[in-house]
């Protein structure tokens, strides 16, 4: 049986993309007003909650609540 790992410039490219989409996806956060926007807000706090689960290799839910409780923001 072959056990095939990435190489290290595909584990550094995928640092990178999480970075970048991490980055996009706060910053998209921080321009919505949750006041009048909040289901746009909650969509943008799940989906980082989502990366940061897959790259975390932790439960999603888990990430979730930790997400919410740092930006402030009650969970419907």
């Amino acid at each position: 049986m072959v056990y095939v790992t990435p190489a290290n410039h595909q584990i550094k490219e995928m640092g990178i993309y999480y970075t970048k989409r991490r980055a996009e996806l706060v910053n998209q956060a921080s321009n919505i007003n949750g006041k009048f926007f909040p289901r746009c807000l909650h969509a943008r706090l799940r989906e980082i909650a989502r990366l940061d689960a897959d790259h975390d290799n932790r439960p999603y839910k888990e990430v979730e609540k930790e997400i919410f409780e740092q930006w402030g923001v009650k969970k419907k």
